[in-house]
């Protein structure tokens, strides 16, 4: 079973980012400016909003789990619990393994009443099934993920209906379309 997951590496992961990170004052993309790109269907809208943080500078300084801010950094055993050092060793390793590190598809969904429904639970099921089928396609496919960008979903109504096959096929479409018009971008400027 084991070597079975090795074979079947992915090449992203989905994490979900919540809204308040696109909120003042310390906000992750400013989505009030102009997407970097967009793709339009009648299931959902996807705009790519370029990040002007890192977000993965905190846990290179201090991560939240290694103990207090207080206590210097790097931890070392006089001053750590042993259970500090451990974490401290496991985030070395992966720090070290950068290149093979999974790359990071940043992620929200912004499912309004007025795009959607009044009901909670008709948004939060077409939340759940846009979500559930981007991490199916990027489980399956090797998808081109844009590391500094922030993919920000506007649901529509009718995801809640669709069957998942055509969900998943046009996302696909859409990370193609969006990370075509990125490398164009690119090429460009």
């Amino acid at each position: 079973m084991k070597q079975c997951a090795a074979v079947l590496r992915r090449s992203a992961q989905v994490v979900r980012l919540p809204a308040s990170a696109f909120q003042p004052p310390n906000p992750a993309a400013y989505v009030h400016r102009r997407a970097a790109a967009q793709f339009r269907s009648d299931l959902f809208l996807l705009r790519l909003y370029p990040l002007h943080i890192d977000l993965n500078e905190k846990l290179v300084r201090m991560p939240r789990v290694l103990g207090p801010p207080w206590l210097p950094w790097p931890p070392n055993p006089e001053t750590h619990d042993g259970r500090h050092m451990l974490l401290y060793k496991a985030a070395q390793a992966m720090l070290a393994n950068e290149p093979d590190r999974l790359r990071i598809l940043r992620t929200t969904v912004f499912v309004s009443k007025k795009n959607v429904h009044k009901l909670a639970v008709v948004r939060n099921r077409c939340r759940t099934r846009l979500i559930a089928a981007l991490r199916d396609l990027v489980a399956q496919e090797a998808v081109i993920v844009a590391d500094r960008y922030v993919y920000v979903f506007l649901a529509q109504a009718r995801l809640y209906s669709a069957p998942i096959s055509e969900i998943a096929d046009t996302l696909r479409h859409a990370l193609k379309h969006v990370s075509k018009v990125q490398n164009d971008v690119s090429i460009d400027s």
